[in-house]
């Protein structure tokens, strides 16, 4: 895949049909002798494009949870798993 501009990067980064974004996201930068962590900050200022490590997507900013610094999706599915126990008063789990 040939991306020549941060606009197409980010497009191609939040598609859901690319399964790999981090490779791809890796050699751009690579490519293009930036810095992950300024190409990311990039990114996310100026193309609504933000990185979750949780499960390896990009996502817009609707999609972004700051506060939790995942997708929503992710924590989401955090939040049901935790929905599987229930907790005595003692704060122990019980199944």
């Amino acid at each position: 895949m040939d991306i020549d501009n941060i606009e197409d990067l980010a497009r191609e980064l939040k598609d859901e049909k690319n399964k790999n974004v981090y490779a791809i996201f890796y050699e751009y930068a690579e490519k293009h002798n930036i810095d992950s962590e300024e190409l990311e900050e990039i990114l996310a200022k100026n193309h609504d494009c933000y990185r979750c490590d949780s499960c390896e997507r990009f996502y817009t900013y609707e999609e972004y949870s700051f506060f939790d610094e995942e997708c929503t999706y992710c924590f989401d599915d955090e939040s049901d798993d935790d929905e599987d126990y229930e907790y005595s008063e003692d704060g122990e789990e019980e199944f």
